[in-house]
């Protein structure tokens, strides 16, 4: 597919990583980690090795935080803002951007929540700016309905920065046989920063061509670049290592 560039996430494993890192198949070229591991040093060794060019973090701070963030005392919210900037700050490896969980739902339910959620995101984008790292906020599909993807672009219009996007959480199992991209993401099919496709292995929920060649096809109508990252909900990197050959090989099915 055109305009698409592939990664794999750890965010969802129960274990951490070993040496399989570096040996990653070459369709990979974005790896998502979750907060806490930007301190293994050993795994960042790995990625030196790897055909890994760049990284998505998710969970940069904890979502219980950042979720409520914006309704914070002004102190805990200058703490925030400075934790984000040295943890993204001190990084020696590309970052690409950061999936946050920033209190979406609620600021579509309550305007003071969302006056205060832009006031802070436009607080950031000067630090997002300088250290050329998108903030992506996540969407549940299925979960987000018509009128709050609309929500969501006239915030992306409000705050008029590029650092501001989003990123499109996928649950193909969840979803009907009749479901259309282009009727879900219309909205903001230009401000995906990622798409992020869920599933659970170990259940049975494997991956095929059919659940996802679709979105493949609506990401590759656009001119932008975009990034799909493949989130496997395992319990050890043993099932994450496998599903990582599984993955690779049905990208290069769909032609990736």
């Amino acid at each position: 597919m055109k305009n698409i560039s592939y990664g794999i996430s750890l965010a969802a494993c129960g274990g951490a990583p070993r040496g399989g890192i570096k040996n990653l198949p070459h369709c990979f070229e974005l790896l998502e980690l979750p907060g806490h591991m930007l301190d293994d040093t050993s795994l960042f060794r790995q990625l030196s090795m790897s055909p890994v060019g760049a990284i998505n973090i998710t969970e940069l701070i904890d979502n219980s935080v950042s979720a409520s963030i914006a309704m914070q005392s002004d102190k805990i919210i200058l703490d925030f803002k400075r934790q984000i900037s040295k943890r993204l700050g001190a990084m020696n490896f590309p970052v690409d951007s950061v999936t946050m969980d920033m209190g979406l739902a609620e600021a579509f339910e309550n305007e003071e929540y969302k006056n205060k959620l832009v006031r802070l995101i436009r607080e950031l984008a000067m630090s997002l700016h300088i250290l050329d790292v998108k903030l992506a906020l996540p969407l549940r599909i299925p979960g987000c309905d018509d009128a709050f993807m609309r929500f969501c672009l006239e915030l992306k219009r409000e705050l008029m920065t590029p650092w501001l996007c989003f990123s499109a959480d996928i649950h193909p199992h969840e979803l009907g046989k009749t479901f259309v991209p282009d009727e879900i993401l219309r909205w903001i099919r230009f401000d995906i920063a990622v798409l992020r496709v869920h599933y659970e292995p170990e259940t049975g929920n494997r991956l095929v061509d059919k659940a996802i060649k679709p979105w493949l096809e609506f990401l590759s109508e656009s001119a932008f670049e975009s990034k799909v990252v493949f989130s496997p909900h395992c319990s050890g990197m043993d099932t994450w290592t496998s599903e990582a050959e599984n993955i690779a090989e049905l990208i290069s099915g769909l032609g990736g």
